[in-house]
């Protein structure tokens, strides 16, 4: 399940969710120009919920977000995402 950054260990422990890991995508992709037939990836560390309470129980995961470029010129990425909705900015 997707989840926001939380703490764990009574708040010792700063785990990076989901949700953080596309917002963090988003901003150091934005504005990266993709030559074409190439592509732009990023491989973060995240906490993944698997259905109990993400502060107690949870296990380390990796997440890859890749931009492939299928089209015959550059491509300049537009990062902008605003909670769940990409707008054209």
């Amino acid at each position: 399940m997707a989840i926001n950054s939380i703490s764990t260990n009574h708040g010792q422990i700063q785990r990076i969710g989901y949700n953080a890991a596309v917002d963090s995508f988003c901003l150091k992709a934005g504005g990266q120009k993709v030559a074409s037939g190439k592509f732009l990836s990023l491989a973060t560390r995240v906490w993944l919920n698997y259905g109990g309470n993400p502060e107690t129980t949870g296990i380390n995961g990796y997440v890859y977000f890749e931009i492939h470029n299928k089209r015959a010129a550059e491509h300049s990425v537009d990062g902008t995402y605003i909670r769940g909705t990409w707008t054209s900015g």
